[in-house]
């Protein structure tokens, strides 16, 4: 037979873990090392949907240009049910013309693009479609900016590691979620890979009413007068201010690894001290996130409770719901006690640690109870801007 042969090689890999020890589900690339002479190769992937299994064929046929593979990231706790078909478009670096795109489903999330004559370094790649939604934005853009979203492709600058607060990101809504991309690129077995990287995105309102149950009628308010007369008694003796507050915290077993600073401190009014509020950290993709409050202004990690009033309100919010694996985190408040000393630093104190420095308060801390009730839960439109309600009584 005249004319090249054909010659057919098949080999099976078994037992690779569908998923990771948290639950996640892993992604597996399939890359062969480039032959001269031959062109892009061709892969058709099927999964039985009876055992899970993929099978793939790749067909290699002589040719000539050079070729990149697109792969799709996400960051999303595995929720494969709302991953939709993206379509990444690659464009000429040198004048941001496109020269072809490839569309990807939950099937498989990385494909070759021929890239002609062009070197891999001369090309760039941008996701253009998820879904239903052909308007990503294709240069940085953040939901809620004030900024105007553009669709006018340009190269994006590369997400490099932990620490990186220098890159394009862009934010846009699906029917189900919100999503920040990012874009990475690396090289395998000599073959250059470009990645999407989709996060998924939310945030948490926390409002937390505070309630004393001190007596009722012309009873009512002793223990917290008592106590800010005790306190008020301490101030003049030595200069040291105790504030009881509400500190927020973040729970589950993953808590370690996150971060809130607890730079700054609230006013009863609401305003803060002087200082631009705190964060909260949950990996290196989201970054530092301002708590805010209620009206959008920078909020503390502490913030004092009133004695005053029988019954107050106290807000956390823009808080984040997924930490950089897309898991989703929770939000809890404790009740502490702060001292302030003639150097104006603050230090957070147990009851018992108050009454051991301050025997004076035992009387009124002794039987001084707090309990904790989570009260309500409501998700938001595109599982974002979730409200959380939290009552705190103490008594």
């Amino acid at each position: 037979m005249n004319g090249p042969t054909r010659e057919i090689l098949s080999f099976t890999i078994t037992d690779l873990n569908e998923y990771d020890e948290d639950g996640h589900e892993y992604t597996y690339m399939l890359i062969e090392r480039q032959v001269t002479g031959y062109g892009m190769p061709s892969y058709k992937t099927v999964r039985d949907e009876t055992t899970g299994d993929y099978e793939t064929t790749v067909t290699n046929a002589p040719g000539e240009g050079n070729y990149i593979m697109v792969a799709k990231s996400w960051i999303d706790d595995s929720d494969v049910e709302h991953r939709e078909p993206v379509t990444v478009t690659v464009y000429d670096r040198d004048d941001n013309k496109k020269i072809d795109s490839v569309t990807m489903d939950s099937h498989q999330w990385h494909a070759y693009v021929g890239i002609e004559e062009k070197e891999p370094e001369d090309v760039y790649i941008l996701e253009t479609a998820v879904g239903k939604n052909n308007k990503i934005p294709l240069q940085s853009y953040l939901l809620d900016s004030e900024d105007e979203p553009s669709y006018d492709a340009n190269a994006p600058t590369e997400y490099s590691g932990t620490g990186d607060g220098d890159h394009t990101r862009i934010q846009y809504t699906t029917d189900d979620h919100r999503y920040e991309v990012v874009y990475t690129s690396t090289k395998i077995e000599g073959l250059q890979v470009y990645t999407v990287v989709n996060r998924r995105l939310g945030t948490i309102d926390y409002t937390v009413t505070k309630k004393w149950v001190d007596g009722a009628g012309a009873n009512a308010g002793g223990l917290r007068a008592a106590l800010q007369n005790a306190i008020e008694e301490i101030k003049k003796e030595d200069g040291t201010e105790l504030i009881p507050a509400l500190k927020l915290e973040l729970s589950g077993e993953n808590a370690a690894s996150y971060e809130i600073t607890y730079n700054s401190f609230q006013g009863e009014d609401g305003s803060d001290s002087g200082k631009s509020g705190d964060t909260v950290t949950l990996g290196s993709l989201g970054g530092a996130v301002p708590i805010q409050s209620q009206v959008g202004s920078p909020a503390a990690a502490y913030q004092p409770i009133s004695l005053e009033k029988d019954s107050s309100d106290y807000y956390f919010f823009n808080l984040p719901k997924y930490d950089d694996t897309g898991a989703a985190v929770s939000y809890s408040v404790k009740e502490v006690w702060l001292k302030t000393g003639q150097d104006g630093k603050l230090m957070e104190m147990t009851k018992d640690k108050v009454i051991e420095e301050h025997p004076g308060l035992k009387e009124f801390l002794a039987d001084y109870g707090v309990s904790y009730e989570l009260t309500d839960y409501q998700v938001g439109s595109h599982h974002t801007k979730d409200e959380q309600k939290a009552v705190v009584k103490t008594g």
